[in-house]
């Protein structure tokens, strides 16, 4: 169960506590709480303003971008709904709040922090069936917005699926006591369910991330090499002499004038066109790919080791909260650089809202 802020007093569960509800609270503003209060507002600022340009401007309105969006709102369910609690939960030695609340904080935690790593995955996905199945890709996603939508939504209920149950018989039966504990999942008590669950919503989909990085740049290669070498043919100057018979101009029947000047044919720009859009999509998604990798690799280790019963370093936890909360922050500043329509969007808004300031004073 991947539980940040519970996962620090998983030995304590088992150990003697000198808390209890009754006794006074101490907040302790430690590294991570502090780091949290300090990210949450400039990532709420990014993520909304990412998403409302790609959501109110027609150039940006594609398929591929849907998943994007898809990723950015789980990113910003994450900032609003999970690290406000999270903080709460790193603040003080026992759960404040009730115990619907902490069950709805397990719920959050779990349905956004899943949603995100899948997002990225969906985002392989798509790169991996555009390359490997171009014309199946055609014929089925590109300027379908609606099957995009669905395959995201789909994916959610999946995750759904997974988290619910273990979620309602922890509120049901395994629930720590909240008057000595933070709120976290018992994860002791249902260890079949944590291991499928990591397995399955976790690691797998990190280990597809891995594992798309070869596969799409080797097949991305092979297209491009391809692609020069028509590219070339067809700049060839065309000599008449070497025409076939069946090439040869007939009586009614003209030689296309782009051939017979030795120029590229009008199809090409088509062509140049495709290979500027699948450059922009591999660009962005390589980024996000190779920082998605970066920040959570620790902090699944961490957890991994922690549901095998291992004892894993403090200082691996720390490093995997930090690299982790850091991604709903990079992931929109990523398509600010990368992606030009947007990089343009926001340098006129802010143009605009300086020329605002200007005429007000």
């Amino acid at each position: 169960m991947f539980n940040v802020s519970g996962t620090r007093n998983l030995t304590a569960l088992s150990s003697n506590s000198t808390s209890s509800f009754d006794s006074p609270l101490k907040i302790n503003w430690t590294f991570i709480p502090i780091f949290l209060t300090i990210l949450t507002p400039p990532t709420i600022v990014l993520n909304t303003t990412v998403l409302l340009i790609l959501l109110t401007t027609r150039s940006l309105r594609t398929v591929f971008n849907v998943y994007i969006i898809n990723l950015l709102l789980s990113d910003f369910g994450v900032t609003v709904s999970v690290y406000s609690l999270d903080i709460i939960n790193f603040l003080y030695p026992r759960w404040v709040l009730d115990d619907q609340a902490c069950t709805a904080y397990l719920y959050l935690q779990s349905i956004f922090h899943a949603s995100t790593l899948n997002a990225h995955a969906l985002l392989g996905v798509n790169r991996i069936w555009a390359v490997y199945f171009p014309l199946h890709y055609r014929q089925h996603q590109i300027g379908s917005m609606k099957k995009a939508i669905s395959i995201c939504i789909v994916t959610f209920i999946v995750i759904n699926a997974f988290v619910i149950p273990g979620i309602a018989r922890d509120a049901l039966y395994f629930r720590v006591p909240l008057n000595f504990l933070p709120c976290f999942v018992n994860n002791a008590a249902q260890p079949v369910w944590a291991r499928i669950q990591q397995a399955l919503v976790y690691d797998l989909p990190l280990a597809f991330l891995v594992a798309t990085i070869p596969l799409v740049w080797y097949k991305r290669w092979g297209r491009i090499r391809n692609r020069n070498r028509v590219t070339i043919h067809s700049r060839a100057p065309v000599n008449a002499g070497h025409l076939q018979s069946s090439d040869k101009p007939r009586a009614g029947k003209m030689i296309p004038s782009s051939i017979a000047e030795g120029s590229v044919d009008t199809g090409n720009a088509g062509n140049l066109r495709q290979a500027h859009g699948e450059k922009s999509s591999f660009n962005v998604w390589l980024t996000l790919t190779v920082s998605t990798l970066i920040c959570w690799t620790p902090l699944l280790v961490y957890f991994n080791m922690a549901i095998a019963g291992q004892q894993a370093p403090t200082q691996l936890f720390q490093l995997g909260v930090v690299l982790y909360s850091l991604t709903v922050l990079v992931d929109p500043f990523l398509f600010i650089v990368i992606i030009p329509d947007v990089k343009a969007r926001l340098r006129s808004l802010f143009s605009g809202l300086q020329r605002t300031c200007g005429h007000q004073t």
